[in-house]
């Protein structure tokens, strides 16, 4: 059974900031591949980098670990 989808979204989980080796697999080496193979929009997301909500997540898990009790505030 062989089949190509349209549009093919790339959500990079190994790294929580955009890596540079990553950035040049995916949209470079695995775009090209992907359009000769017939996908028409290849996109890949960023990664989570400086995002205020995900350094506060990252706070928050530390500090249930250690047992201390936080408010966080997103709207950083």
């Amino acid at each position: 059974m062989s089949w190509v989808t349209a549009h093919m979204l790339a959500v990079p989980i190994a790294f929580v900031s955009d890596h540079l080796e990553t950035l040049f697999e995916l949209g470079k080496e695995y775009r090209r591949m992907a359009l000769e193979m017939g996908v028409e929009q290849f996109e890949v997301t960023e990664g989570l980098n400086d995002s205020a909500k995900f350094a506060d997540a990252l706070a928050e898990l530390v500090l249930q670990e250690l047992g201390e009790t936080a408010v966080m505030d997103a709207a950083v």
